[in-house]
């Protein structure tokens, strides 16, 4: 799966890193949107099923995103 490269790669003492995938930043930003967005609360009211759809969601925006970059 194409995760776009990273998001803010670094070196630190010699040693590099890729730090977080663009496709991770990418479906973060896109659930920080919807949580604005809706004034929803996570809580434990919410079903780890309807969290892993949402999450589910985020990352196909994600790959959306990176697929319309190229």
């Amino acid at each position: 799966k194409n995760k776009g490269g990273s998001a803010f790669p670094y070196v630190a003492s010699h040693e590099y890193s890729d730090g977080m995938s663009l496709r991770d930043y990418f479906a973060a930003q896109a659930m920080i949107g919807y949580l604005i967005s809706t004034e929803m609360e996570i809580g434990n009211a919410i079903s780890d099923t309807t969290l892993k759809n949402r999450a589910d969601h985020f990352y196909r925006m994600a790959d959306a995103m990176i697929a319309a970059r190229k």
